[in-house]
Parts: C-alpha cells; sequence; structure tokens
C-alpha cells in the first residue's frame, strides 16, 4: 500500500481539458477513490501501530488526489491527536475549512468531522 501511494502526485488526470475529456470522470472518480480508500486504510494501520508519522503521511498522500475528503482529514486529526501535536491538529482542521470554503461557495463539514475537532479540540468553536 506505501508503494502505491508514493506514486500519488495529484488527483488523476488533473492537467487534462475536464470539457475535451468528460466522458473520463467517470474513470478519474473510480481511481480517486482507490487512493482514498488504501490512504485510509494504511493510515488506520500505521496510527493503530502508534506510527503517527506514517498515519500521517498516507492521509496526506490520498488528501493530494482528493483535498476534499473528510474521511482522510478525520486520520489526520487522530494521528495528530494521538501524537499530542494540538497545534498541527488545528491547523488541520484550519485547512479544512478552508478546503470546504472554497467548494461552491461554501460547504458545511461532515457532522461526523464536527464532532470529532469538538471532541479532541473541544475549546475550539468549529464553524464551516
Amino acid at each position: 500500500m506505501r508503494r502505491a501511494l508514493a506514486l500519488v502526485r495529484g488527483r488523476p488526470f488533473a492537467a487534462i481539458d475536464p470539457q475535451r475529456y468528460a466522458w473520463a470522470e467517470p474513470a478519474v472518480q473510480e481511481m480517486v477513490s482507490a487512493v482514498a480508500d488504501v490512504a485510509y486504510e494504511l493510515s488506520t494501520r500505521r496510527r493503530e501501530a502508534a506510527d503517527y508519522t506514517g498515519a500521517l503521511w498516507a492521509a496526506h498522500q490520498g488528501l493530494i488526489a482528493a483535498e476534499e475528503n473528510e474521511l482522510l482529514h478525520r486520520q489526520a486529526f487522530l494521528a495528530h491527536h494521538a501524537a499530542g501535536d494540538m497545534g498541527a491538529l488545528r491547523e488541520a482542521a484550519a485547512r479544512l475549512a478552508r478546503i470546504n470554503e472554497g467548494l461552491g461557495g461554501g460547504v458545511d463539514m461532515e457532522a461526523e468531522t464536527a464532532q470529532l475537532l469538538s471532541t479532541l479540540l473541544p475549546r475550539t468553536a468549529v464553524t464551516r
């Protein structure tokens, strides 16, 4: 899984003209989902083994392909928290807020993500 994630350089086919290759979007989405699934699995395994650096690396590799994937953001939040790096956790939460703000005029954070952040950072107000 690690070797596969090491190949991730960005969202698949990000450099192509989406108008010209609109027919490829289902394949792109399938690739993005596969990257996110592998990243989630490896991040979970590394966190459970107390390898927080490895867990963060796996989550971040997945986020390179799917920056809006809140499941992977939650993995990063959990790894930062387990490592005791509250500053990095706050910055990761702020990054997700910025990403969500840029999506279609702004979208709300998933309820599960907001709940996790309120648990991990109980004194921090979590908004959009």
